[in-house]
């Protein structure tokens, strides 16, 4: 039970990160890109990415309205992590939501945007 509330409060906080930093990037931009990158399919890390995608809308970011969501999965391949993490930087998203540590490592070594 206590690490299902620790993944909970992982998820919260990377929610609220991201709002935190989305609100604050380059206005410039029409549409802002966001990228989600999962490690694998899994009950935990599902649950994650889709109250992150609900609390998104909640908050008026549509995909293909006003923002583009990028969605990437490592399907559990650790060796696919790193280029996962390179096709996204390359895609020069507004913010990275890396949900896992493989996966927020890997972005972070390579990401210019907020991770």
């Amino acid at each position: 039970m206590k690490k299902w509330f620790s993944v909970l409060l992982i998820a919260v906080g990377i929610c609220v990160t991201g709002f935190f930093v989305l609100r604050n990037v380059n206005t410039s931009k029409s549409i802002k890109v966001i990228a989600i990158a999962n490690l694998m399919s899994h009950p935990i890390l599902d649950s994650v990415q889709k109250n992150i995608l609900e609390e998104l809308k909640r908050e008026g970011y549509e995909d293909g309205k006003n923002v583009r969501i990028i969605l990437r999965n490592a399907n559990g391949q650790m060796q696919v992590v790193s280029s996962i993490a390179n096709e996204l930087v390359a895609q020069k998203p507004d913010i990275i939501i890396a949900i896992s540590t493989p996966v927020s490592q890997a972005v972070k070594k390579v990401a210019q945007c907020p991770v």
